[in-house]
């Protein structure tokens, strides 16, 4: 369970800055690690959150569903 939690911090905190480079930068992580975290998120719940391009992140679906529930978390964790 701990391993969601902080998969879905990672997650938001991605969304958050727009890049798996800004989140990389907050959270003291490489962008690999990031991009690893979400990976494996999107494989447990079966299906992309974000659509990947060169230039920005946009979510799907079912990551603005998810976003909404991680930013709960966080204000439930802080």
């Amino acid at each position: 369970m701990i391993d969601e939690v902080r998969q879905t911090i990672i997650f938001a905190k991605t969304i958050e800055h727009g890049s798996f480079r800004g989140a990389a930068n907050e959270l003291k992580l490489s962008p690999s690690v990031v991009s690893h975290h979400i990976a494996q998120l999107e494989a447990k719940l079966g299906h992309a959150l974000i659509y990947r391009s060169t230039r920005r992140l946009t979510l799907t679906r079912e990551g603005q569903t998810l976003l909404t529930h991680a930013q709960s978390v966080m204000d439930t964790l802080q």
